[in-house]
């Protein structure tokens, strides 16, 4: 599928014609003709209008997703960490680079903010855990 083809599909799903979906962009009908024949594509600001219009991401008019909306909540880092519960912070300020950059793939790839909350849960369990055994190492080696 290219861009054309998911035009035509957007402008049908909303009932109108070439020459509406023409006018509300104040454009010919042969350039919509055009778009959707894959003759021609439009620029930048047109597909920023195109995708407003259809309420959908520019990713999606040009097919590099089949998902009509990105993520509805994208935060740096920073502002990721103060929407963390208190107890989660600590956690996450204290994650080597590497598990950041796998948290923020795994948030790339659309998983919600509670997905997200599910794993720091998982890294606060398995830390919990490898402090345990830390310990009870310790409390060996100090009977010993």
């Amino acid at each position: 599928m290219k861009f054309g083809d998911r035009l035509r599909e957007l402008r049908k799903e909303k009932g109108l014609t070439q020459a509406e979906l023409a006018k509300i962009f104040s454009l010919g009908e042969s350039t919509i003709s055009f778009y959707e024949s894959n003759k021609r594509t439009p620029d930048y600001e047109l597909l920023k209008k195109i995708a407003d219009f259809f309420d959908t991401s520019i990713d999606y008019l040009l097919c590099r997703t089949d998902k009509r909306k990105p993520p509805k909540d994208i935060y740096t880092t920073k502002e990721l960490v103060h929407l963390l519960p208190e107890e989660y912070r600590e956690v996450f300020r204290n994650l080597k680079i590497k598990h950041i950059k796998f948290i923020k793939k795994m948030y790339e790839e659309e998983i919600d903010p509670e997905a997200l909350l599910d794993a720091m849960r998982v890294v606060q369990s398995v830390r919990k855990d490898l402090e345990e055994k830390e310990k009870k190492k310790d409390i060996k080696q100090d009977d010993k």
